[in-house]
């Protein structure tokens, strides 16, 4: 009888957690949706998936709020604030091994730099998004780190 009580509390947490991250990339998919129209609702979406996603420990879900997050405040004009997300959500790719995303936030860190005026760092992280792309066989994305140069 214990072992059929845990048997079901196991499945009935493994189908909570399906749920709630299920939900979480609903809440990045609409995030995405509003990035071009509304900035503050983008961010605030990204920002519940991100409460979500740590609740959960949902790597993926952490990685693409960062990763809206810091490209909002880039948008915006907050460089530095923007330079934090990023950063961080890629560090979470590059410890997943996924390196599509990990290429597309090295590329968007140096359109950060590129707004700055650091050159070189523009220079630095572009090359380093080329070699993530290549690593993730991912030819599109690597056209468009090259088309940045």
């Amino acid at each position: 009888m214990l072992y059929f009580v845990l048997m079901s509390v196991a499945g009935f947490a493994s189908i909570e957690r399906k749920i709630d991250t299920s939900a979480v990339n609903i809440l990045l998919k609409r995030s995405v949706a509003l990035q071009r129209t509304n900035l503050d609702s983008c961010y605030l979406l990204a920002n519940e998936a991100l409460t979500h996603s740590l609740r959960l420990n949902y790597p993926k879900g952490i990685q693409s709020a960062y990763t809206r997050m810091g490209s909002v405040l880039m948008t915006k004009g907050f460089n530095d604030s923007s330079m934090f997300y990023l950063v961080q959500a890629a560090f979470i790719s590059e410890k997943e091994k996924d390196y599509t995303s990990l290429a597309g936030n090295k590329m968007l860190i140096s359109y950060v730099y590129q707004y700055k005026g650091v050159k070189d760092s523009v220079y630095y992280f572009l090359n380093q998004a080329i070699g993530y792309s290549e690593l993730a066989n991912n030819t599109t994305l690597r056209i468009q780190c090259m088309g940045s140069l």
